[in-house]
């Protein structure tokens, strides 16, 4: 069985990022968060761009690449964390676009349902789901980006 390498996020002021490296198993798989809390937004994007790039930059040149970037959609949560939210999905989409990768994002209840079997579930659920799926530790944004990596793995097409 062949998997795509997959670098999933799970956007956010607290923010998670998950690959695997091999695509075939037994799969290694990474994940990695940072806060960008304490930042205002024209910095927060800054930093999340300027990051976004080193994380890439540091896999390329260990000879990574993924095939599909994906993240969780982002959705309505008031005006300036909609806008936080969809500017990061942007800085996330020109890389990717710079870069002639694939993008895909998906609503969170997508991924929620396809983990838990619950379309709203909760943090703690979440954490459940990833850790029988290999996560180790305990971090919510984490459990959501290992969460969203296997489900693009399993499920997501592309061109």
């Amino acid at each position: 069985m062949t998997v795509p390498r997959v670098l999933a996020f799970d956007l956010g002021t607290h923010m998670a990022a998950c690959w695997n490296y091999h695509t075939k198993p037994p799969l290694m798989v990474e994940v990695a968060s940072w806060t960008l809390q304490g930042y205002n937004r024209p910095e927060k994007l800054a930093y999340l761009g300027t990051h976004v790039l080193v994380l890439m930059k540091n896999m390329w040149v260990g000879g990574w690449r993924p095939d599909v970037v994906f993240y969780e959609r982002p959705f309505a949560r008031g005006f300036h964390a909609t806008r936080m939210l969809w500017g990061i999905a942007g800085i996330l989409e020109a890389w990717a676009a710079r870069e002639e990768l694939p993008v895909v994002d998906m609503p969170p209840g997508t991924i929620k349902a396809w983990a838990t079997g619950k379309g709203g579930a909760k943090k703690e659920a979440m954490i459940e789901a990833a850790a029988s799926m290999g996560y180790p530790g305990a971090d919510e944004h984490e459990a959501d980006a290992w969460c969203a990596r296997a489900y693009a793995a399993a499920n997501v097409e592309w061109e």
